[in-house]
């Protein structure tokens, strides 16, 4: 068992469990969403989404994709899983954080599904 091991240091101090993280994004009205998947190259892109998605309340689907068929698997997915959908949230501003609308690859649908709950943030940012 680790904490028998000699050096053990109980990290929890410093990195609190994601259940901790989500408990206090979500009671102070955030919610978390997996930033492009496709850029992390080091897992399987099914595999990640599979372990991350429980921790989740969306995932970004377009933020410079390599093709469209990314952002497509990615907004079946979000779809079949019940997760909201961003796209650009790298965005780094105080005004119209909401027009996200002008990256790669998204259709209609898929930006009109962004804007039904991006326009609602405005009401919730604190000044």
């Amino acid at each position: 068992m680790e904490e028998e091991f000699p050096l053990y240091i109980d990290m929890h101090i410093v990195w609190p469990v994601i259940e901790e993280v989500r408990e206090i994004i979500h009671r102070n009205g955030g919610k978390i969403f997996l930033a492009h998947p496709f850029h992390y190259g080091k897992t399987e892109i099914a595999s990640l989404l599979e372990k991350v998605t429980p921790y989740i309340d969306g995932i970004e689907i377009s933020n410079n994709p390599k093709t469209k068929e990314e952002v497509i698997y990615l907004h079946n997915y979000a779809k079949t899983h019940n997760l909201l959908i961003s796209a650009g949230s790298d965005y780094h501003g105080e005004e119209d954080y909401h027009n996200l609308l002008t990256v790669e690859g998204l259709d209609q649908q898929m930006e009109q599904e962004i804007s039904s709950w991006t326009k609602n943030c405005k009401n919730l940012i604190k000044k």
